[in-house]
């Protein structure tokens, strides 16, 4: 190949890479009409929806899917063609505003509507008024905040309602307004913070269910939850609940599962028994992770039905005589991780053990372990323990055993005698709990955020915040972002993330442990920029949230996929020119060497030609030949022959 094909290559392939430049121009202005004609959803896109899912008869559609299309605005009007449908799904899009000009009359059948994970902050004032059939509504994982007056105004048949992981902070009966037929209502991972008085007063006849999961409560007032006489479920998990009121639950004469779990609840739970009277429908009530220290007499008064029975991972020390037998029914009592003191007054919940079938008893007697006395701990079954030779102590600090006193030997026997520090009931020797739960804390990106993880009887050594799904990496940890701090005077440790990063949202956990038990505690971190109120980032819980930086990234990508592929057409070409050359000088390397061979044949072949004329013209040749190859003078004037190992006789004639 000569150097003028080379050079005509290389021309070739500029002349593709400005080719490939002008194609990349046109690719980015067809995507960006692309983009703009997807983003909003007018009638063409909606036919060719309507087309791929059902044909060409819009009539008949029950179900339409517009889920992933990237639409963040809706032409008015756009299903006036669709008056049969019952399913319409917007879910995964990049709508801000819900506008009641969409949802025309048109959609008066429309049974189901799911709108979750879209980044709406609005909703227009009757919206949803037109949507008189609808009974399913799904706004879960979108920016609503504090709701208007009349939001929900004309779903007067909706049953179910979904509005998790928003920035919701109050529940007000404005916004509640009109939705007398609603059965379930779920508003878990909010920043709710109040219940106002009446807020369900609208649908207090129908409610089923209501969710309040991992919202930001500290009291239940009386008047929160009055007048739900149906209500079946409530979920008041994960807050910071510190005080309910007596009678807060007095109307909730059906409910059959309440749960309390992870809250801030403190000391003698419900001591006056007010609180559970009337409830003789509850069956199951979960007071797990509580700071509960002790279960009085009145704790589950008026609870005949209870079947379960959840008050693991509290600091209890005591729970009294008779405390239990409320709740004569129970099937589950879960009483892990607790600071139980088996002296004298727990004999009695031996013998109360032995009234449960022996299942159940030996179910729960597996649970019960003994912080203190220390002879009594790391027994397997609580049932092994001879109630009988159980000490008492009492308020004097005395020792009594069988109705006779025993005084504490004082300090300096004591030291003499460290063994019998044993005996002595000491606060370090309890399992570890918490003062109080973290609340869920938001931070603003770049800046820092203190995590507070109130433990008490444990160690500085004995503290650690991980991430609450192990599968997840804690990213601020592995990049030294993370600082701990610990107070010696409270026992209280603190955690310092600094400078925060959208990879730290999520949900954590604050640990606890030492010899006697171990303790967790849950709570969300939430990254937000203050430059961008609008966004959330929550990388435990999917993110619908399109940025649109991405869109500023799609030029630079085609340009580099370009260039790589003008490279790559280059190094072919150059690789291509290289295998010809290779295979042009391997070629005529073989035909020289054939050419070789061809003359030696031709000279062998003359050689013989000339041999046969030699023979044919019969010319003299022996004294040719004995002068030539036979015979020579030598120095002293002999004949000599040159070649030796030739016979010169046979040249002869």
């Amino acid at each position: 190949m000569t150097e003028k094909e080379i050079e005509r290559i290389f021309m070739c392939s500029l002349i593709q890479f400005v080719i490939g430049l002008l194609i990349f121009n046109v690719i980015t202005a067809q995507s960006l009409s692309t983009n703009e004609k997807v983003n909003h959803l007018g009638r063409d896109l909606l036919e060719l929806n309507i087309f791929e899912q059902h044909g060409n008869d819009s009539s008949t559609i029950h179900e339409l899917d517009l889920s992933n299309q990237l639409i963040h605005t809706i032409q008015p009007g756009v299903f006036n063609q669709t008056k049969n449908l019952k399913i319409l799904k917007l879910s995964h899009n990049q709508l801000k505003v819900i506008n009641r000009d969409w949802l025309t009359i048109s959609l008066t059948n429309l049974e189901r509507l799911i709108l979750r994970k879209n980044q709406i902050n609005e909703i227009g004032l009757l919206a949803f008024d037109n949507l008189r059939s609808l009974r399913f509504l799904d706004l879960r994982h979108n920016h609503l905040g504090n709701l208007l007056d009349g939001t929900f105004w004309g779903l007067n048949r909706v049953e179910r309602l979904y509005l998790d992981h928003n920035h919701i902070t109050t529940i007000r009966y404005g916004w509640t307004y009109g939705m007398e037929s609603l059965k379930i209502l779920s508003m878990k991972f909010n920043q709710i913070n109040s219940i106002e008085l009446e807020a369900f007063k609208s649908f207090s006849r129908r409610l089923l269910r209501l969710n309040l999961h991992s919202n930001r409560l500290q009291q239940i007032t009386t008047f929160s939850l009055i007048n739900l006489n149906q209500l079946e479920r409530l979920d008041l998990s994960n807050n910071s609940i510190k005080k309910i009121e007596p009678q807060s639950f007095y109307s909730l004469k059906k409910l059959q599962l309440l749960d309390l779990s992870m809250n801030k609840l403190s000391n003698v739970f419900n001591e006056d028994g007010e609180l559970f009277i009337g409830m003789e429908s509850l069956k199951d009530l979960r007071l797990n992770s509580n700071h509960i220290e002790k279960i009085g007499v009145n704790t589950f008064f008026d609870l005949h039905s209870l079947i379960t029975l959840n008050i693991s991972s509290n600091p209890i020390e005591m729970i009294e005589q008779e405390s239990l037998d409320h709740i004569t029914n129970v099937e589950n009592l879960y009483i892990e991780n607790i600071n139980l003191t088996c002296d004298c007054q727990i004999e009695w919940l031996h013998s109360w053990l032995k009234l449960l079938s022996p299942d159940i008893r030996e179910r729960i007697a597996t649970q019960l372990q003994c912080s203190r006395p220390i002879e009594l701990r790391g027994e397997e079954s609580f049932m092994n323990i001879d109630p009988f030779n159980l000490l008492c102590l009492n308020d004097d600090m005395k020792f009594e055993k069988n109705g006779h006193d025993k005084i504490l030997p004082d300090l300096e026997e004591r030291v003499l005698h460290p063994s019998l520090d044993d005996k002595l009931f000491k606060k370090s020797d309890m399992a570890p709990h918490f003062d109080y739960e973290p609340a869920n804390i938001t931070g603003e990106l770049g800046q820092s955020v203190r995590i507070e993880c109130p433990g008490r009887a444990i160690s500085a050594t004995n503290v650690s915040l991980s991430r609450y799904d192990k599968q997840l990496k804690f990213v601020a940890a592995l990049e030294r972002r993370v600082q701990i701090e610990f107070n010696d005077e409270n026992g209280k440790t603190f955690f310092t993330i600094q400078p925060l990063t959208f990879n730290d949202s999520g949900f954590y956990n604050c640990n606890a442990w030492n010899e006697f038990g171990e303790i967790h505690s849950k709570f969300y971190l939430s990254v937000i920029d203050p430059d961008k109120q609008n966004h959330r980032y929550d990388h435990d819980h999917e993110s619908s949230i399109i940025n649109n930086d991405d869109d500023k990234k799609w030029p630079i990508l085609y340009i580099c996929l370009i260039i790589i592929y003008t490279i790559s057409i280059l190094l072919l070409r150059l690789l291509i020119i290289y295998i010809v050359k290779l295979i042009q000088k391997l070629m005529k390397t073989s035909t020289n060497h054939q050419n070789t061979e061809d003359d030696d044949d031709a000279a062998a072949a003359a050689d013989d030609d000339d041999d046969d004329d030699i023979e044919k013209k019969q010319i003299p040749f022996t004294t040719s030949l004995t002068m030539n190859l036979a015979v020579d003078k030598s120095i002293d004037g002999n004949e000599k022959n040159l070649y030796p190992f030739i016979n010169m006789e046979t040249f002869k004639v």
